[in-house]
């Protein structure tokens, strides 16, 4: 066997063919490559060559998740604090750092002294406590950790208590601690100056889950993209608040906001009124509320309190001059089984802007199983160019007939998806393998129809893991053939 000529990069280092042909990619393409590979894949490319390994380096410290550990002992090592030291120990590292994905505990770990003392009066310890380990609150050292990556882009936050074994995404409230501003920098945050967070001044996107938001996060000068999950109150404003540069907002809010009475969002139309430049809005409705004698969840919505998602559209009415996307969903916690408990909205067609609209078909109808579809012309607005409809009856099929009888009342729509579910409404196959001429008759008029399943649903329901709907396919073409 011939061996593969060797070259010599203009270092005068001697490579193989492979790696003199990734010495000569430009770096912004190889940087693009790097950050696709798995942890394990990068550090075996740092290995290649100096400069290969820079870039890989490069890739894997822009954006960092930082896995959360249940910790019983103080002195048990903090992912957190580990990463911290890095950073004290090489500062240039922390200005390659875009991204950042942690969950910070109210838990004592154990951190070097150096870390310990960043950004009080000394800035060092003193030089009897040098190469000294010292116990601290691990929400300190993310604060601390937070100040060094001056080049952050995207932090996904969630504040945990520490005091119990559940994970960020479980509702139970004693496993998260509010008030995170103060907690991370110290009481002086809590005055809510926004120029006292100057070392997030380059932030674009921001998770939080679990605890209270100061409107100072709001304010960052390049914050486009803000996330708010469960346990995340909406920030109090008095009137002449300073308006907020949000484009794109997602929030996790329990199914109170359906009552006509909601105690815990009075100041949502407010909130959504400071920001100017929303565009995008996605709500996830959770009807799970917790228990606190029973140490469990129970329903919000029932019988006997009953919601409209009127209330929600009421108070989404702030932004009806200027929202494109709205996508009005459920909380991965539940099966909504809460719609039983829900009216309908009246109307959505005063949202004059709105382009894209994904929303569950029982917000936008009376019992679909039993009562006559309702028309879609009141009630979606004419300039609609995607139309999804998750857990969808069999006579949305009626609704979207409308669309091909009258086709100049949506000009622009382009696209329906529609998303049916086991757990709620009717199933994938209720839609596909029924010959319905809507599909055929919406395609004529250019607007494409997409019908998607969730593969789980149904390989459960056969009770055989390789079960795939699709099969019919081929039945429906033998069919045609013996015909």
């Amino acid at each position: 066997m011939t061996p593969k000529p060797l070259q010599a990069t203009p270092n005068g280092t001697v490579l193989g063919d492979e790696t003199a042909f990734l010495t000569m990619l430009p770096d912004e393409l190889l940087l693009n490559i790097a950050e696709r590979l798995t942890v394990p894949d990068l550090l075996q490319m740092s290995l290649v060559s100096k400069h290969i390994g820079a870039i890989a380096q490069e890739a894997l410290y822009r954006y960092i998740t930082l896995p959360y550990i249940q910790r019983l002992e103080a002195r048990c090592r903090s992912p957190i604090a580990q990463l911290a030291e890095t950073l004290v120990q090489r500062p240039e590292l922390a200005r390659k750092v875009r991204g950042l994905d942690l969950c910070p505990q109210m838990e004592e770990v154990s951190v070097d002294t150096k870390v310990a003392h960043m950004f009080s009066p000394w800035n060092e310890p003193p030089e009897q406590l040098q190469n000294f380990r010292m116990n601290m609150l691990e929400m300190q050292v993310a604060g601390k950790l937070l100040r060094m990556l001056i080049n952050l882009k995207s932090l996904h936050i969630t504040s945990m208590s520490g005091v119990c074994g559940t994970s960020a995404s479980d509702l139970n409230p004693y496993a998260y601690v509010g008030n995170l501003a103060m907690r991370l920098f110290g009481p002086w945050s809590a005055k809510g100056d926004v120029s006292e967070l100057l070392w997030l001044r380059r932030l674009e996107v921001l998770h939080i889950w679990g605890s209270s938001v100061d409107w100072a996060w709001c304010l960052l000068p390049r914050l486009k993209t803000l996330v708010l999950g469960h346990y995340c109150p909406l920030p109090s404003l008095g009137e002449f608040a300073k308006r907020s540069m949000i484009e794109d907002l997602e929030l996790y809010l329990p199914t109170t906001l359906l009552l006509a009475a909601d105690e815990l969002h009075p100041n949502l139309p407010r909130f959504l009124g400071h920001l100017p430049k929303l565009t995008v809005l996605c709500i996830h409705l959770c009807d799970s509320q917790w228990d606190y004698h029973h140490n469990d969840v129970f329903p919000i919505l029932s019988q006997n309190a009953r919601g409209s998602f009127e209330a929600l559209a009421t108070a989404l009415s702030p932004l009806a001059a200027m929202l494109e996307v709205l996508t009005i969903s459920t909380c991965y916690h539940d099966v909504p089984n809460f719609f039983d408990h829900a009216f309908p909205l009246s109307t959505l067609a005063h949202f004059k802007c709105l382009r894209f609209l994904s929303i569950p078909h029982e917000a936008i109808a009376i019992d679909p199983t039993f009562q006559p579809p309702a028309p879609l012309r009141p009630l979606l607005p004419r300039n609609l160019q995607e139309l999804h409809i998750s857990w969808p009856y069999l006579s949305i099929v009626q609704s979207l007939e409308e669309i091909v009888l009258f086709p100049d009342s949506f000009p622009n729509l382009s696209t329906i998806t529609l998303w049916p579910r086991d757990d709620r409404g009717d199933g994938y196959e209720t839609f596909v393998y029924r010959r319905h001429r809507v599909w055929e008759e919406l395609g004529k008029l250019d607007i494409a129809v997409n019908i998607f399943y969730d593969k789980a649903d149904y390989r459960a329901d056969w009770d055989d893991e390789d079960y795939d709907p699709f099969v019919i396919n081929v039945v429906c073409w033998l069919e045609r053939l013996w015909y």
